[in-house]
Formats: structure tokens, C-alpha cells, sequence
């Protein structure tokens, strides 16, 4: 949350962010994404990490190894945020600094292994909260091919869960060690701002606004609900409309389920 807010794209310019990202997962999950030489997955993956290093670069004014090396004195200091209106995220980078004592390397081994498990193990959980939850064989092939993604990306074999079992026990982990007493202020609230708000300026009608918001909240839990600041009043037609939406949805999965079940060739049981 600390990179992406010194970035400040996400909050700037969240559309474009988001697309960013889509970017990457659009052409690793088409089928041959990963496996075809035609695939563009493997080389919007690369680029990925190409990011990560010039970000890595740019807030820590050099490599890694270099500024671990410097005096405390020395070393970049994470003292204030991006000038308002900057639009150049290195400028923003270079501008912001880095407390390495206090926050350690920027896209380090472990932010890197807890954002990829919000890409496979989270989406999986939200699948079974929303009890459209997919067979276990297509979970462990999901949790499979992000694995993937992530050995492309250079995260660590040790910090990638081959089950959800052992993906819930470090996702809870590594979420416990980042809820450490914060020394300055918390930027995870602006950042759901934002994405919240991108949400719901596509979103044709009034009433709707809050949907986002709710399915967040439903998603993810009150808990972190509160630490993002998404904890506020919602409108009651906004509740209403997304209770009947989500109510609906498991209905007609439930009952396509039932259909594909009771028509499939063979044996019935």
C-alpha cells in the first residue's frame, strides 16, 4: 500500500491503473497465456517485474544492496508524499524517498507472495463466500497457474502455497505482520477511496452507488472493511438492491449447477 500510494497512479489515474493490471492478467489466464510460444502472457509478466525493479530503483534512489549497504544517515528517508497534480510516476518515486529501517525494501519477497495471494487465494475465497465456490481440482489448478506467475515474477518457491489450506494459514501470517503499529499515516483508506469511486462512476444509476462498497465489505469482512475506511453508512436501496442481486445470482448458479448435473452424459446419482 506504501508503493502504490508514493506512486500515486492508483489514486491519480485509477482507471488507467486497474487497466494496467488487466493487462497482465487478461493474457496469463487466455488459454496458451503461459504455455503457447504466440502467448503473450509470459512477456506481460516480465514486464511486470521490469516495473518492480525500476520502482525498487527509483524510491530507493539505487539497488537494493546498495542502499542496504549505507549508513542509517544516508540511507532515503519515505518523509513525504507526491506533490499534488504529479503525473510522472517516477518523479512521484524519486520525490518520496524510502525509511527502509521502518517499511524494508519496497516489492520485497513477502509484499510480493501477499499480493499474489489476493490474486489466486483470495479471488478462490471470494468464490466460496459468494458460494459459487469451483470444484477442488480447478481450485488447486487456479492456485496452480498463478504459482506460475509468480516464479516468473522471481517470488520465492517457499512463499507460494500449493493448497488453500496452506494459502489461508500464510495469507493470515503475513496479514498479522503488516498490521504492525504504524509510525506515520495509514495509506490503505485513500487507496480504497479511489477504487471504490472508479467503481461506482461506472455505474448507471444512483442507487447503485454503494455496491461496490457492499460487495467489498462482504468480500473481504468488517475487519478489513474498517482498516480501508469502508466501514460508513450505505444507502438503504444500494442493500437492498445488492442482497436481491447476490440472492438471485445463487439461484440461477445453483439451479444452472443442478441442470448441468441431472443432463450430463452417464450415470445419474
Amino acid at each position: 500500500a506504501a508503493v502504490l500510494h508514493a506512486a500515486g497512479q492508483l489514486e491519480q489515474h485509477t482507471d488507467f491503473r486497474i487497466r494496467m493490471t488487466a493487462a497482465m492478467i487478461f493474457p496469463a489466464m487466455m488459454e496458451g497465456g503461459l504455455t503457447d510460444p504466440a502467448g503473450g502472457g509470459v512477456a506481460q509478466i516480465l514486464k511486470v517485474r521490469l516495473i518492480h525493479a525500476s520502482i525498487r530503483h527509483l524510491v530507493l534512489r539505487g539497488s537494493p544492496e546498495a542502499t542496504l549497504a549505507l549508513p542509517d544517515r544516508h540511507r532515503p528517508r519515505l518523509d513525504h508524499a507526491p506533490a499534488p497534480g504529479t503525473r510522472a510516476m517516477h518523479h512521484a518515486m524519486w520525490r518520496h524517498g524510502w525509511d527502509v529501517d521502518r517499511a524494508g525494501l519496497p516489492c520485497n519477497q513477502e509484499e510480493l507472495a501477499y499480493t499474489l495471494l489476493t490474486f489466486h487465494y483470495v479471488f478462490l475465497r471470494g468464490m466460496r463466500t459468494l458460494r459459487l465456490g469451483l470444484p477442488p481440482a480447478d481450485e488447486a489448478a487456479y492456485l496452480h497457474t498463478w504459482n506460475v506467475v509468480g516464479a516468473l515474477l522471481g517470488i520465492e518457491p517457499g512463499l507460494m502455497p500449493q493448497d488453500m489450506d496452506r494459502a489461508s494459514a500464510q495469507f493470515q501470517a503475513l496479514q498479522a505482520r503488516g498490521e504492525a503499529p504504524r509510525h506515520s499515516e495509514d495509506p490503505r483508506p485513500a487507496l480504497a477511496r479511489a477504487l471504490m469511486g472508479a467503481m461506482t462512476d461506472t455505474l448507471p444509476l444512483r442507487a447503485l452507488r454503494d455496491v461496490p462498497t457492499l460487495l467489498t465489505r462482504h468480500l473481504c469482512g468488517r475487519d478489513v472493511a474498517k482498516r480501508l475506511g469502508l466501514d460508513g453508512r450505505t444507502a438503504w436501496a444500494s442493500r437492498l438492491i445488492f442482497w436481491t442481486g447476490l440472492g438471485l445470482t445463487r439461484l440461477i448458479d445453483g439451479l444452472a449447477r443442478w441442470l448441468t448435473r441431472y443432463y450430463a452424459p452417464g450415470p445419474r446419482t
